[in-house]
């Protein structure tokens, strides 16, 4: 089988992004949410301590359940081990997001500091969100890319940066690589109805993450010299490998029915945990179109330029022809396989 060229080897880090469990969302939305209460100048401390207390509690139980989110965000305590994606862990999951919004939802938010108010309030957007995602819409029955994009994630989180020796980095990506098969056995149980889109993009994205998989990660750790890690790296490669072959194969299988569309109601709730958005549907659409409107100009523009005898879409179709054909044919150096990964 043909290696998949970096475009397409790394296109799987958009479902990384996409299923990070939301424990990073809220510095993403800090600049955009205004809808706090009035907090008084004489806030006591006491109250923003018993919140403190309150979100670091959530958090550090956050980053046991899910390893893959805790390194991504710089917490190593858990880089050897890989998320539990069981009904029973997911279950466990949102019973524990449930109980931190009660206790959440009772401190009086005019007793809390400016500061301290708005994160309360991003927080429960947040975990309103994740609940919104994990439970009303259950996207980890219906999305085969959520489990692809934690696999992945959770490799490519200990390559992306050197924030320890490449040997310990190698051993927390053997013991990942060897729990890959059983997050795709929880996979494989959870997932019931998959929309046609969802499953092209699922499959493709499993496709291209076997040779992160096969090529990247071993090239990641290439100056480890421990001949014993080595061939654990080796085995365990083979067999993660395997079981992302494995697991493509299974998507490819899927019978798709329904729809990704989640509907009015969900998506302007997600609008509003996400970006504080609280325009009607119609508003939101208009100046969607209208920016639409103005980037169709300016691409027919810019092709024109290009070439003004070829139709816009002629043009197009020929760019990513050649980016397609190049892509495929490049082949890293050793010395760039940690900064490629970026691109």
């Amino acid at each position: 089988m043909r290696r998949a060229g970096p475009i397409r080897r790394f296109s799987n880090q958009r479902a990384v992004a996409a299923t990070r469990k939301r424990l990073t969302a809220t510095a993403c939305i800090a600049v955009t949410l205004i809808l706090l209460l009035y907090v008084p100048a004489h806030a006591t401390q006491t109250a923003d301590g018993r919140y403190e207390a309150l979100a670091q509690r959530f958090f550090e139980s956050g980053f046991r359940e899910s390893p893959s989110s805790a390194t991504a965000v710089g917490v190593h305590a858990y880089d050897a081990q890989l998320d539990d994606m069981s009904a029973a862990a997911i279950a466990a999951h949102l019973r524990r997001e449930r109980r931190a919004l009660r206790l959440l939802g009772r401190m009086n938010a005019r007793t809390l500091s400016r500061d301290t108010g708005l994160d309360r309030t991003l927080l429960m957007n947040t975990i309103d969100d994740d609940i919104l995602l994990t439970d009303t819409l259950a996207q980890w029955k219906h999305n085969p890319d959520m489990y692809t994009g934690i696999a992945s994630g959770a490799l490519y989180s200990l390559i992306e940066r050197k924030f320890a020796p490449p040997g310990t980095r190698m051993r927390s990506a053997i013991a990942r690589e060897r729990a890959i098969p059983r997050l795709f056995a929880q996979a494989r149980a959870n997932l019931g109805s998959v929309d046609a889109a969802t499953k092209d993009v699922a499959y493709e994205d499993a496709v291209g993450s076997i040779g992160f998989v096969q090529h990247d990660v071993p090239l990641a750790f290439g100056g480890v010299k421990d001949a014993g890690l080595r061939s654990q790296l080796r085995a365990s490669t083979a067999n993660a490998s395997q079981a992302l072959r494995r697991y493509a194969a299974f998507i490819k299988k899927i019978e798709p029915r329904g729809t990704y569309a989640i509907g009015a109601d969900a998506y302007r709730k997600r609008l509003q945990y996400e970006d504080a958005v609280t325009l009607p549907l119609a508003d939101y659409l208009a100046v969607g179109e209208r920016a639409l409107a103005r980037t169709r100009a300016q691409f027919i523009a810019a092709t024109k330029r290009v070439d003004p005898r070829k139709s816009s879409r002629a043009v197009y179709a020929g760019l990513t022809s050649t980016i397609r054909r190049r892509a495929i044919s490049w082949r890293p150096r050793p010395a760039t396989s940690c900064v490629y990964a970026r691109l």
